[in-house]
This record gives C-alpha cells, structure tokens and sequence, in this order.
C-alpha cells in the first residue's frame, strides 16, 4: 500500500506547533457586531482551488476583507445554493467568479471522470445528477462565460446581486487578470 503524504501523525504535529502560538479569534457575531449584514464582508470571490490561484494572493487580500469559496474549476453551479445562504447572513454585494489558466479542470473531460466513476463504483447509477455538477470545461474562458449565464438565469439569487456579478480571468503565468463580460468580451485589468 502506498503512503499517504503528508500524513496524518504529520499534520497532527503542524497542529501542535501552530496550536501552541494561535491566538483566539473572536466569534463571528462578535466580530461583526450582532450585525453581519451591516458590518460583515460584503463581496464574495469563487475561486478555483489551484494553489496558483489563491485569491488572497492574487487580490492582496487582507482576512476577512472577502467570503471565499474555492473549489474544482472556480466554477458556478456546485456552489450556488452556497451563495444564496452566505447572501441570508452577509446580504452580498458582489459576486466575483474567478477562472484561470492551464486549470487542472480543462485536462479531464467530463466522459473521463464518469468513466472513472463507473469503474470505482459500478454500482452507482445517478450519473445525470453528477455530470450537471462537474467542472470539467475544455476552454475554461468559455467556462467563465457560462458560468456568468448561470448566474443570470438563477432563479433563487437576488436580482440586484446577479447585476453585481463580475467575471475575471487570472493568467496564472503573469499574475494578472482580465474582466470577462457575460458576451464574451475582455477588458485587461
């Protein structure tokens, strides 16, 4: 059997270390007043969870300037109910979708990963459910611009929230981004 790296005896020992300088962090209603909406972060980033494109990086964010959700491609759909129960609590001002370059989600088409899954798990059927939700997007520019559609057509965001949405693409090579508009077009940051 192969080892699994790092392992967990290892991140236990990490823990200890940062354990023994952490400093607590007031709870959130605390840090926020009793009043999130008025003084909670206000702009959410969906970010691909590639360690090159971090958006704390990326944006010189400070913590807790933004709500961040990372995941496979950076992409719309698997988070959408997400947003809408961030928007509950933080009323959200702003969502901004973040894609990038050469993303690890552009090297695996969606027949591979449903292919993967029958042959790890015959016995699983729902695969309609499944391919809805994957990220896998050969041109991920593209990607970006349907996942600016899917925020438009969500029938479950606030209006004025969807009106707020902003697409960017991040060259991983260069560190810079490019605002992508829901037609295609590009402005260079």
């Amino acid at each position: 059997m192969t080892q699994i790296r790092p392992a967990i005896e290892d991140l236990l020992e990490r823990n200890k270390q940062y354990a023994a300088a952490h400093q607590p962090i007031p709870n959130l209603m605390t840090r926020m007043k009793n009043n999130p909406k008025e003084y909670g972060p206000h702009v959410l980033v969906v970010s691909c969870l590639d360690s090159r494109a971090n958006p704390m990086e990326f944006l010189k964010l400070s913590v807790r300037e933004c709500l961040i959700i990372r995941n496979v491609g950076g992409r719309f759909s698997p988070i959408a109910e997400q947003v809408a129960a961030l928007d509950t609590l933080f009323h959200i001002s702003r969502l901004i979708l973040v894609h990038h370059t050469n993303c690890g989600a552009s090297h695996v088409t969606k027949q591979q990963a449903l292919e993967s899954i029958r042959e790890k798990r015959p016995e699983f059927t729902d695969f309609k459910a499944v391919e809805e939700k994957m990220p896998m997007f050969e041109d991920n520019q593209k990607a970006l611009v349907e996942d600016l559609e899917k925020v438009k057509n969500c029938g479950f965001l606030r209006k004025d929230l969807i009106e707020q949405t902003v697409g960017l693409w991040l060259d991983v090579e260069t560190g810079l981004l490019e605002r992508i508009y829901p037609n295609g077009s590009t402005f260079k940051m």
